[in-house]
């Protein structure tokens, strides 16, 4: 019995996954190559569906609000920076009102740690904890007394831009994953299984017509090594693989699928 391509469960697939297995069968396509596998219309549609998915996933990745959270991350730094300059600062000021609201201030800042150096969440987090403190009594008038209320302040606003900002790309990059890319994969899904038929309806026919010229005298049966049986065994090396990978990442792909199906 000729061997035709197995099946695999694409759907059970996340998208790295899936992305890197539309690759390698890909790159099977072109070594054989589609005229050879005379799945040349096929295979256009397949590359099309191909490109599709990699130009969602570079939409995902290039958000125009990455120039803009980056620019908040900094402007809430030079923020901390200034406040936290004046203070230390003020430490040393000869009136001794000031020095002792900059020492208590010193403390309350020293206690938060060094935000800039934190990672995004934590710094936003933590930074708006110390806005709150530092704009709530008794601090706030220790903070009016070394004239750095509106510092403050603005430190506080760009760290709510910057939270807003993040929060917003995350829920834009959900709704793309489970609508450009759900329609993506679709696409890709159609254009594999109408290969993957086409090569398994040659081999299927081929083993046929061998069986009725079996007997003819000189006859060689179909070649082992053919271009399509070639590129079953390699595709079906590749399923054999990427089954293995979905089972270690918790994935499975039982059921009785056709050749080909999701």
């Amino acid at each position: 019995m000729a061997e035709i391509i197995n099946a695999i469960s694409l759907s059970k697939m996340n998208n790295a996954l899936y992305s890197q297995l539309m690759a390698d069968v890909d790159f099977q396509v072109q070594r054989v190559t589609p005229k050879a596998l005379k799945i040349k219309k096929c295979y256009t549609a397949f590359s099309a569906g191909r490109e599709r998915l990699d130009n969602t996933f570079v939409t995902q990745r290039k958000d125009n609000r990455t120039v803009d959270i980056a620019t908040e991350d900094s402007t809430r730094d030079r923020g901390y920076s200034c406040v936290s300059g004046h203070i230390s600062a003020d430490i040393f000021n000869l009136n001794p009102d000031k020095q002792s609201a900059a020492q208590i201030l010193r403390n309350k800042l020293d206690a938060y740690g060094y935000l800039p150096g934190m990672g995004n969440n934590e710094e936003s987090a933590k930074m708006d904890d110390l806005c709150k403190d530092l704009q709530t009594p008794p601090l706030a008038e220790l903070i009016e007394k070394l004239g750095l209320t509106a510092e403050v302040k603005a430190m506080k606003d760009a760290n709510d831009a910057f939270i807003a900002l993040s929060r917003e790309r995350t829920e834009s990059g959900k709704t793309l994953s489970t609508e450009e890319t759900k329609a993506a994969r679709a696409e890709l899904d159609g254009a594999y299984r109408d290969m993957i038929t086409v090569v398994n309806s040659q081999i299927s026919l081929n083993a046929l017509m061998d069986e009725e010229e079996e007997e003819r005298p000189g006859e060689l049966s179909v070649d082992p090594v053919d271009p399509l049986t070639d590129f079953a065994q390699s595709i079906n090396a590749l399923i054999k693989e990427y089954k293995t990978k979905m089972a270690q990442s918790g994935s499975s792909s039982s059921g009785s699928e056709r050749p080909g199906e999701l």
